[in-house]
């Protein structure tokens, strides 16, 4: 191996180890979320649920939006990406990229919480949401410029896809929630994805992290507004804030600063001309492992269930376990296979 050689494989490593910060950081996102859901902002009854992740989402745009823009002019924005040099608007590509990236996060969001409303655990919605990988295959290969190796990419995801089913095809999930969270959360976040890659190319890592977020903010507020008042459930939805901003300010302003990372360092990864999104969301899904984890030690070593239950079902457990193993295993045989191929 030359210099050049070597010094290709270590940037790329490089890239590797933003991935891998993401999907970290996205495990504490997940593990807040759960918990804000369950326990602050939550409502009984199928209307409650519904008008509970709106109130969760227009609070979570609100807050969130005034989070990142403090946050990128600290010395988080230039740590995320060194390019950044404060807030602009940009060139109009940067704008419609980030408008249909964080629109398409709003709506992947809003399903999400809707499903964690009804009682199902992080663990079991983090991993059906890794049927975006599918979604943005496809999408990749048929309107991005950039193909992303297909070839290298599509068993590491089968395997990853297989991995799931081991521990969540059996795990007594309703037609509504596939649906909410494997169909259309996944396309939606797929669609989310691929945007995020492009708009990152187009400006900074930071940048682009800031004006999607804006964009996702406003599209989940108008969209919970809107749909509330379709259903009219308006004066449930303004009690609900005037009875919970005050609980949830605290929470939803750290899960916006660890949201800002996560995706920070997502775009970041997604930047480099080699990394494909779908590269980059086969590392992300490393969190449906450490969600298991932290689900593991907080209900078995500290007796906390505040962010979620584990199954009580011992033969599904261990299907989970199995599925973190493969998930891990497909991770692995992407990065190795991408070695490789740089070495020989």
């Amino acid at each position: 191996m030359n210099l050049e050689e070597l010094r290709s494989v270590l940037k790329i490593r490089g890239i590797y180890f933003f991935a891998l910060l993401s999907a970290m950081t996205s495990i504490a996102v997940k593990l807040v979320d759960a918990y804000i859901s369950h326990n602050v902002i939550k409502a009984e009854g199928a209307d409650g649920e519904v008008v509970a992740t709106c109130v969760f989402l227009t609070l979570a745009g609100l807050i969130g939006s005034a989070v990142f823009f403090i946050l990128a002019h600290t010395r988080f924005g230039k740590a995320l990406d060194p390019k950044f040099n404060g807030f602009h608007i940009g060139n109009r590509g940067l704008q419609v990229t980030t408008l249909i990236g964080g629109s398409a996060g709003a709506a992947s969001t809003g399903l999400y919480l809707l499903a964690l409303q009804k009682g199902f655990n992080a663990a079991t919605l983090v991993a059906l949401g890794s049927s975006q990988l599918f979604w943005i295959i496809g999408y990749e290969y048929l309107w991005s410029k950039d193909h992303a190796h297909i070839k290298s990419v599509l068993k590491p995801a089968l395997l990853m896809i297989a991995g799931v089913w081991v521990g969540e095809g059996s795990s007594k999930l309703s037609l509504e929630v596939f649906l909410l969270v494997f169909v259309a959360s996944g396309l939606l976040g797929g669609i989310s994805e691929v945007h995020d890659k492009i708009a990152t190319e187009k400006s900074n890592a930071t940048l682009a992290t800031v004006w999607r977020f804006f964009y996702l903010g406003a599209s989940a507020i108008t969209l919970s507004l809107t749909y509330i008042w379709h259903i009219g459930k308006l004066p449930l939805y303004w009690e609900l804030i005037r009875a919970k901003w005050y609980l949830a300010v605290l929470p939803i302003a750290i899960l916006m600063a660890f949201s800002f990372l996560t995706n920070g360092w997502n775009a970041r990864a997604k930047a480099h001309a080699d990394m494909g999104a779908s590269k980059v969301s086969i590392i992300s899904n490393l969190k449906i492992v450490g969600v298991l984890l932290a689900l593991c030690i907080l209900n078995f070593g500290f007796g906390v269930e505040k962010f979620g239950q584990l199954p009580t079902d011992r033969a599904l457990l261990f299907r989970q376990v199995l599925e973190a193993l493969v998930i891990t295993s497909s991770v692995i045989w992407l990065v190795k296979g991408k070695d490789q191929k740089k070495t020989t």
